[in-house]
Order: structure tokens, then C-alpha cells, then sequence
């Protein structure tokens, strides 16, 4: 009962109260600083957990199991992204390696490596292993780990941040469940994230300046 309570505060904190003190200023770090440190720690969690299997940081086999519907649902949502662009923000569109390539390049890049990667094994690795006991139904695991993903991204002060990432953590948390590869959903988080600031979307998940 006591491990539940303070895991209970534990999971609070960290994906609630964090990033609401964030947001209002309390906390002096840029956001990928943040984001690192905590995953640092999460990593320096999960290794000393004996139970968890450390290949769950990688595991491309696995990709296998899903390849299919990862990539054919990642192209219909990308074809229903541009649409929603070209029709509403048709200035945005594929703004970003039309005007500016080298930020662009630059943001393919590092995006995977120093975003997507640290969010997965906070959000999924981490979240998936040491919160088990107080969201013992799968369906629940997901969904908060989908919520806790999205309110994570209320940092970036905008709506459409907020309602896309909750719906691609949803997603992420799904295809986690199935594979308990990083690879996996590291790949569908980097695809989803990269066709964003592709498309015309970035300006949404940027704190500096894109425009």
C-alpha cells in the first residue's frame, strides 16, 4: 500500500506538476535540458530494475510484428495532416524546407535523437515498467500514459500541441504494448514528428522560432 501511495505521488509530480511549473515559469531550464535530465534519471530507474529487460531500449526485430499497420496508418494521417495545412494554414504549408533547409536538415537530425528518444523511454519505457501496479489494466496504462504525454506538451502554451500529441500518444503507447520496442515507437513518434514540422505544423512544438 505505501509503494502504491508514493508511486501515486511519484507519477504526480513528475508528469503533472512538472510541466505545469514549466509553464509557469518556475523552472529555469529550456525544454530538451528538462527532458534530458529526466531521462536520465528514468534510465538510471529502469537500469537498476533487475526485472526489466534493457533490450526494450531497441529491439528492431520487433518492427516486424507491426511494420504493416505502423507505416499504412502513418500515411493516411500524414495525406489528412497536409489536407488540414493546405486548406487552413496554406501559408505554412511545407514552409519550413521551402524557406528555411538548414534549420530544417539540422531539426531531422537531432529531433530523433535528443526529443523522440528521450520522450519514448520517459513515456513509454519508464512509464510502462514503474507505474504497472497502479494502472493494472492495459487499457488504463495506455491512456494514461497518452494523457500524461499530451499534458506534458502544454510547455509550448498552444491548444494544437496539447490535442495532437494526445492523440500520437495514444498511438505511441499502443504500439509500446504491443512491441515493448523503443525502436518501434521511437520510429512512429519520429515519422508523425517529423512530417509536423514537414508540413507546416512545427510552429506548434517549437519554442524558438520557426516562422
Amino acid at each position: 500500500m505505501k509503494a502504491s501511495i508514493y508511486l501515486s505521488i511519484e507519477f504526480i509530480i513528475i508528469f503533472w506538476i512538472l510541466p505545469l511549473l514549466y509553464v509557469m515559469g518556475w523552472l529555469p531550464l529550456p525544454v530538451i535540458p528538462t527532458l534530458l535530465i529526466v531521462t536520465v534519471l528514468c534510465f538510471i530507474v529502469l537500469y537498476r530494475d533487475e526485472g526489466f529487460n534493457l533490450r526494450r531500449l531497441w529491439r528492431p526485430a520487433a518492427l516486424r510484428k507491426v511494420a504493416l499497420p505502423l507505416f499504412g496508418f502513418f500515411a493516411m494521417s500524414a495525406i489528412g495532416l497536409a489536407l488540414v495545412v493546405w486548406l487552413w494554414e496554406r501559408d505554412q504549408f511545407f514552409h519550413l524546407p521551402a524557406h528555411k533547409p538548414y534549420i530544417y536538415l539540422t531539426l531531422m537530425f537531432f529531433y530523433p535523437v535528443f526529443s523522440v528518444y528521450p520522450q519514448e523511454l520517459v513515456y513509454r519505457a519508464f512509464f510502462f515498467r514503474r507505474y504497472r501496479h497502479i494502472f493494472p489494466s492495459k487499457t488504463m496504462l495506455v491512456w494514461m500514459s497518452a494523457l500524461a504525454f499530451g499534458w506534458m506538451h502544454i510547455v509550448f502554451e498552444n491548444v494544437w500541441a496539447v490535442a495532437l500529441t494526445l492523440v500520437g500518444g495514444y498511438l505511441f503507447a499502443r504500439t509500446y504494448l504491443r512491441t515493448r520496442s523503443l525502436f518501434c515507437v521511437g520510429l512512429e513518434h519520429s515519422l508523425y514528428g517529423c512530417f509536423i514540422f514537414t508540413v507546416g505544423l512545427g510552429r506548434y512544438f517549437f519554442s524558438g522560432s520557426l516562422g
